[in-house]
């Protein structure tokens, strides 16, 4: 049976408010404490994904309004004041991995590590039309990028060749129009899946990433994965503080009911 991992799901009936005031509006602190690195777990590891549709902000490159990360005791004392700033902080004590989504790009959210946009991850697109003959889903100016992970989801019927219980990777075959493939490597050598019939009803094509944050071994250097691809490494290491998860928000959420993080799955800790 697979372990699915918890999820954080704003329940105020009005969602967040809607003003960017600096400090959070809601935030939860794991239980789970990591212990130091040169222990035994020697790795810190939390791994999670994001719906970037639930994100309605509208902000610069490198701004957060969501976060998730590891953090020692002594910062989290001071979590209810903790503005963008302090999540952009290059701190040994404080690894967090900040989303907004851009104002010079309202269809992506950007993922940032200390201030700095590492990647953007793709809010949801209606597919305008699908060409079974080329293998392409017709999406005007969409905002994927080759190797993104998605899942295809219908109204009606996918669109032969694909379904909606199985992950696919882009392949950006132009500026309004994508191709998909079964793997990530594939993905980057452009092998296209076979699609057999265009589908029906309102097709959706939806991020679907597994981002993977780790402080590893004695030297606690901290990464952060794009499933198993290397997206930013953090300047500062931690060797030698107990941490713990945190979570922090101080943006509306789209839903009150629907989970901005998902699948949350901690592994290390005690």
């Amino acid at each position: 049976m697979p372990v699915l991992g918890s999820s954080l799901i704003n329940t105020s009936p009005n969602g967040h408010p809607t003003n960017l005031e600096d400090r959070p509006f809601s935030f939860a602190i794991g239980t789970q404490i990591f212990i130091n690195p040169n222990n035994n777990p020697t790795d810190a590891v939390v791994s999670f994904k994001v719906d970037a549709s639930l994100l309605n902000g509208s902000l610069i490159s490198g701004e957060s309004n969501l976060a998730i990360g590891f953090a020692t005791d002594a910062e989290l004392n001071t979590l209810s004041s903790w503005t963008n700033a302090k999540i952009a902080d290059n701190n040994p004590n404080l690894f967090a991995v900040g989303f907004g989504r851009v104002t010079t790009a309202p269809n992506r959210v950007s993922v940032n590590v200390t201030g700095a946009s590492t990647m953007t991850v793709a809010r949801p697109q209606t597919v305008d039309s699908v060409n079974d003959v080329d293998n392409t889903l017709n999406i005007t100016a969409h905002p994927f990028i080759t190797g993104d992970c998605v899942r295809v989801s219908s109204t009606g019927t996918v669109p032969g060749g694909l379904s909606s219980s199985v992950n696919y990777f882009v392949i950006n075959s132009s500026a309004n129009s994508i191709k998909l493939s079964t793997s990530y490597s594939g993905a980057l050598t452009s092998s296209e899946i076979d699609i057999q019939t265009a589908g029906s009803g309102t097709i959706t094509v939806a991020s679907d990433e597994t981002f993977t944050l780790t402080r590893s071994g004695s030297a606690g250097s901290v990464t952060l994965k794009r499933g198993n691809v290397t997206v930013a490494t953090f300047a500062q290491t931690n060797s030698g503080s107990p941490i713990r998860l945190f979570y922090w928000c101080r943006e509306q959420s789209a839903s009150s009911a629907l989970p901005v993080l998902k699948e949350i799955k901690v592994r290390g800790a005690i």
